[in-house]
């Protein structure tokens, strides 16, 4: 059986090692964007929709 080399495994292990912490500090940084909110639920629109107003804007665009 090979010995395994010390520099083989720290490189892949160092890498690992930052992914964690990039998506552990991105869990905490979506989480704090969000505080006071939970995490899994819906954002419901504040007013009612205003079927005229977006048809006005989509024309808008269109042109």
């Amino acid at each position: 059986m090979k010995k395994i080399d010390f520099k083989l495994w720290l490189f892949p292990s160092i890498c690992f090692l930052f992914f964690i912490y990039g998506m552990a500090f991105l869990f905490v940084y979506t989480y704090n964007d969000g505080f006071g909110r939970h995490l899994l639920v819906e954002n419901k629109a504040s007013k009612p929709l205003d079927g005229d107003a977006i048809r006005n804007e989509l024309k808008k665009i269109a042109e």
